[in-house]
This record gives C-alpha cells, sequence and structure tokens, in this order.
C-alpha cells in the first residue's frame, strides 16, 4: 500500500461506482515510493503531514483542479484527512474533496499523539543508513511487494495478475 499502483483495481471500482461522473481518484505515493521522486533522508530531510499535505495540495492545484476522491493507505491517513480538511488562502479541502477513502488508517489515539521525537530520530537513522537504502530500493520495485502480498494479503496467490 505505499504505491499508488497497488490500488489500480480500488480506484477502478471507485470511479464504476460514480457511473459516468467518475471524479479524478488521488492516491498519494509514500514518499519515494511509486512515482514519487526518489528520496534521500540526508538530503532531502523527513516530511511532517502536514509538509505532505502542502506538497498534495500544490499537486491539487496545478493538476487535478476539480472535486477528486482521495484514496489514503496506513500511515498516509493523516495526510488524507489534511487534504479533506485544511483551509488556507489558496486551498480548501472541502471543496477539493469530495470523498476521502481511508484503508487500514492508525487508530485515533495514534493520530492525535503523533510519534515521538526519538522513534522519528531512530526511523530517519534507520533510513539514511547503508541497509535502509537497500530497504528503500526493494521497497520502490513490485516484484518484492507482490512476493510479500502472495504470501500475506492473497488467499489465492495463483489468483494475482499484473493490475492486483
Amino acid at each position: 500500500g505505499m504505491s499508488s499502483w497497488f490500488y489500480t483495481r480500488f480506484i477502478e471500482s471507485i470511479q464504476k461506482e460514480f457511473q459516468g461522473r467518475a471524479p479524478e481518484v488521488f492516491a498519494p505515493d509514500f514518499i519515494g515510493c511509486g512515482n514519487s521522486e526518489p528520496w534521500e533522508p540526508k538530503k532531502r530531510g523527513l516530511f511532517l503531514p502536514l509538509d505532505y499535505s502542502r506538497q498534495c495540495e500544490e499537486l491539487w492545484r496545478q493538476e487535478i483542479q476539480r472535486p477528486c476522491v482521495v484514496l489514503a493507505q496506513g500511515g498516509l491517513a493523516p495526510v488524507g484527512i489534511s487534504l479533506a480538511s485544511r483551509q488556507v488562502d489558496n486551498y480548501d479541502g472541502h471543496k477539493a474533496v469530495e470523498r476521502l477513502v481511508l484503508c487500514s488508517p492508525p487508530t485515533f489515539d495514534a493520530m492525535a499523539s503523533g510519534i515521538p521525537r526519538a522513534t522519528v530520530q531512530k526511523n530517519y537513522e534507520l533510513w539514511s543508513s547503508k541497509l535502509g537504502r537497500i530497504g528503500y530500493d526493494v521497497l520502490r520495485n513490485k516484484a518484492p511487494i507482490k512476493f510479500f502480498s502472495s504470501l500475506f494479503l492473497f488467499a489465492q496467490s495463483d489468483k494475482i495478475d499484473q493490475t492486483w
């Protein structure tokens, strides 16, 4: 779920539900995964959900420019919620986001309390390390994700095709 391509079929079903009035479905990629630019924490730093939301708002202003459906998974749920609710001079989440779909979001308490600074530092050190770089490169590719998915997410792995 770190890359929007994981949700291709789900996005297609959302668009079919709207029968002819299919809105744009926007599924943000986890930073550096899927179609997003490669990410190096030592060069670009870490991002907070608000930083991420601001980048997505800019993308909406430049590319989408009409009410859309936002699909956010897991740790990106706070970004989806922010996109749907934030109001600033040049962005109104109530007008930009027609519907919000959250897949396996964290608990409300986890989102409300945030991540402790020590955990953020530990994650930064991990993703900045050689091992973290290797892990990151692995997670950017479909093959390891398909392997994980067939082992743990799908009951019948032989039914997984290219658009799973």
